[in-house]
């Protein structure tokens, strides 16, 4: 069982506005470990486009982080004992949580406990602390995330990282970036512009 652990000092942030929850995580690490750069240009630098695709894959974190030239290890499987260690060397960890049955929520992982996990949600300039029972239920997801190589997905970020980065893991995202933006996300969103669509008025 790992020991307590708690970031102190880091900087909470609210979401500006709704499906930013990847920039905001991301860009509270950087501010955090003192590689910060506004929300704004870190969206342009990894490619989000704030239009109707909403696309925000772990290829978009990875590209951003490329492109500023900011050391980073990406895993997943990770554990507690590896997510401990991570806060013991004052690095937060980004992680992927699935909050339903095909939603993906973006946090930091800022404290553990026996009982509790910390984390920057980004719904408030505070944290937000769930049951650890709870917590691993969404940090270990389901089929999609064993598909979708996100099963208790992290990353952490700067210098003299915890643990080593998956380099498989990463060219899958790499491929996985393009592939969602361009193609997967587009023919579901006009697939359903066509069911809603087919339910407007005088339709039977």
């Amino acid at each position: 069982m790992p020991a307590d652990t708690q970031l102190e000092g880091f900087p909470y942030r609210k979401m500006a506005e709704p499906h930013s929850c990847g920039p905001t995580a991301l860009a509270q690490t950087l501010e955090f470990r003192e590689l910060g750069r506004p929300i704004e240009k870190l969206e342009r630098t990894w490619g989000f486009r704030r239009g109707s695709d909403r696309t925000d894959t772990p290829g978009h974190h990875l590209r951003a982080l490329r492109r500023l030239g900011i050391p980073f290890a990406i895993r997943q499987g990770l554990t507690f004992e590896m997510v401990a260690s991570a806060l013991e060397a004052r690095h937060p960890v980004v992680g992927l949580l699935a909050t339903g049955r095909l939603v993906r929520h973006w946090v930091v992982i800022t404290g553990i406990t026996e009982r509790d996990v910390t984390l920057a949600w980004g719904d408030s300039d505070g944290p937000r602390e769930l049951p650890r029972r709870d917590f691993e239920s969404a940090f270990g997801g389901g089929a999609l995330d064993v598909l979708m190589g996100t099963r208790r997905l992290g990353y952490c970020v700067g210098g003299d990282l915890p643990w080593g980065s998956s380099r498989a893991l990463e060219l899958y995202f790499r491929l996985q970036r393009p592939l969602a933006q361009y193609c997967v996300v587009p023919v579901v969103e006009t697939l359903l512009a066509g069911l809603r669509g087919g339910r407007g008025p005088g339709r039977s």
